[in-house]
């Protein structure tokens, strides 16, 4: 972020929210409405789902994959700057992911 590289701070956003998504807890008639935070604050928070290592494994996976084949779509129907741009982004994914793993 410091460095100011805008496509990458929108692909990890992307990323983030995306990883936010998947915490989400499904609301229902057991939905335990606010948690009290661990670190001894009083607000509180609505609780979310922690992911595996294979859950986030495989929402990143998918994350790649998802941006591989519109990348390819797009390259088919002549739109190489917005391919190049999500191909970009897989790269940028993969080396934080490579650093991760």
């Amino acid at each position: 972020m410091r460095e100011r590289r805008a496509s990458e701070i929108s692909c990890l956003r992307s990323l983030i929210a995306a990883i936010d998504n998947a915490q989400a807890v499904p609301l229902g008639a057991l939905h335990q409405r606010y948690v009290v935070r661990q670190f001894g604050d009083d607000a509180v928070e609505v609780p979310r789902m922690l992911l595996s290592d294979a859950e986030l494994d495989g929402l990143i996976d998918r994350e790649i994959s998802d941006r591989t084949a519109v990348a390819r779509e797009l390259r088919e129907l002549g739109q190489a700057e917005r391919a190049a741009r999500l191909t970009e982004e897989v790269a940028v994914i993969e080396r934080y992911v490579s650093a991760r793993r």
